[in-house]
């Protein structure tokens, strides 16, 4: 089976592929499970990588992740000449039944329109990591904070952990474990103290203050 996850959260992504693999796998050690970054991989080297299965083992997986060139705007890189486009795209169309191949983007942003991703759509599993609603977020918050980190957050902590946050994840984990470092009992005044407000929160307060100062 060949699955393409992609989406703007990383860790949900991480997590999704560990879904995968737990769901293959007993017990996914070095032999088993292997992963590439396509920004500084060759495609076909992870494809060659299905080929090969370790004695005393009946599966594998192989995860090529940031797998760049399947990005609507694909970035520019150093491995672009020398990438074996059409060695993946015989993957999909012969797919290894002893191995699965896993796939990543870190962007909602994919071509939909590339025969990579039509071929993966017809004969493999796309997985689309939905971004929270806004009005879910606080509830991810408090939930992450207190139901994963153990550590005790007040209301308006919360709701300032979440609009200095918002939809990203990988923000409020890196936030939220700053603050666990610094106190067992997360108060607004903790947030406002430690982290950072977003850049267009910024703008904004500044954009305000100009108007007030020229009334």
């Amino acid at each position: 089976m060949i699955y393409l996850i992609y989406g703007n959260q990383t860790p949900s992504i991480k997590k999704q592929l560990k879904k995968i693999v737990s769901s293959v796998l007993e017990e996914a050690d070095e032999m088993n499970f292997c992963r590439f970054d396509a920004t500084s991989s060759l495609i076909q080297d992870a494809v060659e990588e299905t080929n090969y299965l370790p004695l005393g083992y009946d599966h594998k997986v192989i995860a090529l992740e940031n797998c760049y060139f399947l990005e609507k705007k694909a970035k520019k890189n150093k491995l672009d000449g020398d990438q074996d486009y059409q060695c993946l795209i015989d993957f999909i169309n012969h797919p290894s039944e002893e191995c699965d191949l896993v796939l990543t983007v870190n962007t909602f942003n994919v071509d939909t329109n590339s025969e990579i991703y039509k071929l993966i759509r017809e004969k493999g599993r796309t997985i689309e990591i939905v971004d929270p609603k806004e009005e879910e977020w606080p509830l991810i918050v408090k939930k992450y904070v207190e139901g994963t980190l153990g550590v005790k957050i007040y209301p308006d902590a919360v709701q300032e952990l979440a609009d200095r946050t918002i939809g990203d994840m990988s923000l409020l984990i890196t936030s939220s474990q700053k603050l666990a470092l610094y106190t067992n009992e997360i108060k607004y005044e903790d947030v406002v103290l430690m982290v950072a407000r977003r850049l267009e929160d910024n703008t904004f307060q500044i954009f305000n203050y100009l108007l007030k100062e020229q009334n």
